[in-house]
C-alpha cells in the first residue's frame, strides 16, 4: 500500500467495514498510533473523528492527525469519502496544523453551550449542513457525543426533534 496517498470507497463503520476498508482504516489508524503525520484531502467532504479515551476529536478536509497530538487515538471513524496523504513539505504541515486547530476551535465553541441538548442540535446541525443528513445519520451517537461532552442517548434524543 503506497504511504504517499491513500484514498478508500465511501466508509461507514456502521454496518462494518469490507474487508478491504478494514485494511485501509487500521493502516491509517496504525499509522497515527506510531506518531506519523497525515493531512486529511482539503479537495473533498472528508474527515475523521478521533476517539480517544475520554473524548473525541473532528479533522476536517485539510486538517492534519497524528503526530504527538493523537497518539492516545483509539479508533478512527470516516465521514465522507475519506482520502489521506503525507504532508510533502514543511509549509504544507504547517497549513494543516493551522486547519486542525480551526476545526477544534469551531467545536470547542459548541462545548461552551450550557444546555447539553442544545450542544448535541449544534453538532448534528453543523455535520448535518456540512455532510449532509444522509452521511450525518449514519455516525454512531457515542461518537457525536463524545465531541461535545454530552451522553450517546442526548445525541439520540436531538436527532428525532
Amino acid at each position: 500500500m503506497s504511504t504517499s496517498n491513500l484514498s478508500t470507497q465511501p466508509t461507514r463503520y456502521y454496518p462494518p467495514l469490507s474487508r478491504h476498508e478494514e485494511q485501509q482504516a487500521g493502516w491509517i489508524l496504525m499509522q497515527i498510533q506510531q506518531g506519523h503525520t497525515l493531512t486529511i484531502d482539503g479537495q473533498y467532504r472528508n474527515g475523521l473523528i478521533l476517539c480517544k479515551p475520554f473524548h473525541a476529536e473532528f479533522a476536517g478536509p485539510g486538517a492534519t492527525i497524528g503526530g504527538a497530538f493523537d497518539l492516545d487515538c483509539r479508533e478512527i471513524l470516516a465521514i465522507g469519502n475519506l482520502s489521506v496523504q503525507v504532508p510533502t513539505c514543511h509549509d504544507d504541515s504547517q497549513k494543516a496544523y493551522r486547519i486542525r486547530r480551526a476545526w477544534m476551535r469551531l467545536i470547542h465553541e459548541f462545548t461552551r453551550i450550557n444546555s447539553p441538548h442544545k450542544r448535541a442540535k449544534k453538532i448534528l446541525t453543523q455535520f448535518e449542513m456540512y455532510f449532509g443528513k444522509d452521511v450525518t445519520a449514519q455516525i454512531p451517537d457515542r461518537a457525536l457525543a463524545l465531541l461535545v461532552g454530552v451522553l450517546p442517548h442526548t445525541i439520540q434524543l436531538e436527532r428525532f426533534r
